[in-house]
């Protein structure tokens, strides 16, 4: 009788452990932080929403308020220096969790860093739970679980190449967030458009997907600046990698000093064909001023040491590029070009004492088989730039398209041709409306027999 009453208290025991705590699964494992780099030790953060340690309210039973809290702990447990003052903040982390979750059923949190102007650094997700189970209303189970999440997200990021590449980069040119929030005198306002907050929402990661992004902004011949085309090539990046499936170390992006001749002939004429193979993906995108060769008609980009007086000696030409990129085993490959090559203003440049050209892009060489190039304007045309948006005009609605219409697939492949059927006639509406010129965006493609 005894051993009767013994294995029925037994039995009660385990139910009531069931249904009152979660399984071990649902409860993730708080890893251990090594001591933090230099570099990063010494980044101001802020934790988004909160002016002073978060404190958890034990009587509600609420995932979404214990993340906070957790994320306090474990930034300090890391050794992460917490500031309350956006005056002094290289950066805000936030952490969510994507929707009310009754525990242990599965969850998906993300821990965002936003830096200046507000734009998307880096962004982590962690996700756990079980299918199953019972709904636990016991706040410090909450408490357990969000701790977990939050040591495991800061584990991720300080694995991030782009954060540890954010927090080399010299606190002289990071202003903080409050500083770059504000337009100082002589500089341009700080613009964060709809087409820079997005959510991530990551194609299945493709391992043979390539990238060379350019955006040259200023240069060194003290020609016009290109306006806002390094925004440009920051964001189209962020696309790529978190939205598009693209692995971080496929996508090279070279900005202003970083993109001079040489840059172009090591990436384009080296790098690319070290890594491409059979089956590939191959996107390039290039913000800047373009130029015409005014004797041979030639079409070139303008690298940042480019000088339009001499553009056979020291330009890109578009041919040479196309060239290159026929030769790749690439099973497709797309250009985007948010430049214009006449001459004749906008994103060109033209020698001094030169007259712009009229250019036929399309016919003016042949486009390989397997390329397809997305042009900002016709040959005759400048492009222009989208100033309340913070991008060039044509950049902006390629990231509008790409974000908002689905023509993105599964795979992170674009619908190149839905792509070009929505951007073409918003940039030649808002080109006419608002700027009083004609800019028709180009869908060049190989010619068929």
């Amino acid at each position: 009788m005894k051993k009767i009453i013994t294995s029925i208290e037994r039995l009660i025991l385990a139910v009531i452990v069931l249904f009152t705590i979660p399984s071990c699964a649902s409860v993730p494992v708080a890893p251990k932080f090594n001591p933090l780099p230099p570099a990063v030790a010494s980044l101001n953060l802020q934790i988004g929403g909160v002016e002073g340690p978060p404190m958890l309210k034990l009587s509600k039973a609420s995932l979404d308020e214990a993340l906070r809290p957790a994320l306090f702990s474990a930034l300090t447990t890391a050794g992460f220096r917490l500031v309350y003052d956006a005056e002094i903040a290289d950066a805000i982390v936030d952490i969510t969790v994507d929707e009310h979750v009754l525990i242990p059923a599965p969850y998906r949190t993300t821990l965002t860093l936003r830096g200046p102007r507000g734009r998307e650094i880096d962004q982590v997700i962690f996700t756990g739970g079980t299918e199953g189970g019972s709904y636990n209303k016991n706040p410090e189970t909450f408490e357990r679980i969000a701790h977990g999440i939050a040591f495991n997200l800061v584990a991720k990021l300080l694995k991030s190449p782009i954060f540890l590449a954010f927090a080399e980069e010299p606190r002289s040119r990071r202003p903080t967030v409050a500083a770059a929030a504000t337009s100082l005198v002589g500089t341009k306002p700080k613009i964060v458009s709809d087409v820079d907050v997005f959510t991530v929402r990551r194609s299945k990661v493709n391992n043979n997907a390539y990238a060379i992004v350019i955006g040259i902004e200023q240069y060194r011949k003290k020609l016009p600046e290109a306006d806002y085309a390094e925004n440009d090539a920051h964001i189209v990046t962020d696309y790529l990698t978190k939205m598009m499936g693209y692995p971080e170390e496929n996508v090279v992006t070279l900005i202003n000093e970083n993109a001079a001749m040489t840059d172009f002939a090591k990436y384009f004429e080296k790098w690319l064909p070290n890594n491409v193979e059979a089956g590939s993906s191959v996107f390039v995108y290039y913000s800047g001023h373009g130029a015409p060769n005014p004797k041979t008609g030639d079409a070139y980009l303008v690298p940042y040491d480019g000088d339009p007086s001499f553009i056979d000696q020291t330009g890109y030409s578009l041919k040479r590029m196309y060239d290159v990129l026929g030769k790749l085993p690439a099973k497709e490959v797309i250009v985007a070009l948010d430049s214009c090559f006449s001459g004749a203003g906008g994103r060109s440049v033209l020698a001094e004492g030169a007259r712009p050209l009229v250019m036929n892009l399309e016919k003016s060489f042949a486009v390989p088989k397997n390329m397809t190039v997305l042009a900002a304007a016709s040959g005759d045309q400048i492009s222009s730039t989208y100033k309340e948006k913070g991008h060039g005009l044509f950049t902006y609605f390629m990231l509008k398209g790409i974000k908002d219409e689905n023509v993105v697939n599964a795979n992170g492949s674009i619908a190149i041709g839905d792509l070009f059927s929505y951007l073409k006639p918003q940039v030649e509406r808002i080109a006419r409306k608002q700027y009083n010129n004609e800019q028709t965006p180009q869908l060049i493609s190989p010619k068929r027999n």
